[in-house]
């Protein structure tokens, strides 16, 4: 019988609970600066101070490492770590004892499983509960989430744009579907052509060219891609 499995059959007994309702100032104390010799987060769970208390008050004289508490926890957490290896499980175990001051619960645990799938690396505390948040917005409302969540990707160089007088009369700028009036400038979108008033104040309720092409790299007409070569003069 492991050391862990000792202690939780000790725990059955119903002797431990008492041990920890009956501990002292000095044995809080105690348990917490063994925690903060290892944990890096400002609040420690009283699951994880009890547990020390536990270790420390044994029979069997067991000194709280952050190995024996994190081989203990895995004993007696949920099933969400069981599909992986041991040496994973230790590895998750150890990180939120570390990092979070907690053992996971089944949330952070499945959701921390999926974030090293996909990053390689095991999260933050305020990584995880960014991944949980978005995974919530998600499942409660797939179409707003993907709305909300759209990566916005800015046109390169956009400060090299040049500002131009539109050379035909005929011209109009396709946001508005305005003639350009005489004195107005327009901006021209490279390769696709297309032109625009470069003064919102000229333009559609305000709206200005550059305010998309600040958050996407197509045009918002043709949906080509723009290009603005980086030695472009942005002078008149």
């Amino acid at each position: 019988m492991s050391e862990a499995e000792l202690l939780r059959f000790e725990h059955a007994l119903s002797g431990i609970t008492q041990r920890i309702l009956s501990a002292t100032s000095g044995d809080v104390y105690m348990a917490t600066s063994i925690i903060r010799s290892w944990c890096k987060h400002e609040i420690i769970s009283p699951a994880l101070i009890d547990i020390t208390i536990l270790f420390l008050s044994s029979p069997l004289r067991l000194f709280p490492s952050l190995e024996r508490l994190t081989d203990y926890f895995i004993q007696i957490s949920c099933d969400c770590l069981l599909d992986l290896e041991l040496v994973e499980q230790r590895g998750i175990m150890r990180h939120f004892l570390v990092e979070f001051g907690h053992p996971p619960t089944c949330v952070e645990a499945t959701h921390c499983i999926l974030y090293e799938q996909l990053q390689h690396c095991l999260p933050s505390p305020q990584e995880l509960d960014n991944l949980i948040e978005r995974s919530m917005r998600m499942s409660e409302d797939p179409e707003q989430f993907f709305m909300d969540d759209k990566i916005y990707v800015p046109t390169e160089n956009l400060e090299k744009l040049k500002e131009e007088t539109p050379i035909n009369k005929d011209v109009y700028c396709v946001l508005c579907q305005h003639e350009f009036a005489e004195g107005q400038t327009c901006y021209t979108l490279t390769p696709c052509g297309h032109q625009f008033h470069s003064n919102g104040d000229d333009c559609l309720d305000g709206s200005s060219i550059i305010d998309w092409l600040s958050e996407h790299k197509t045009c918002p007409m043709c949906k080509v891609e723009i290009v603005i070569p980086s030695g472009m003069d942005d002078t008149d």
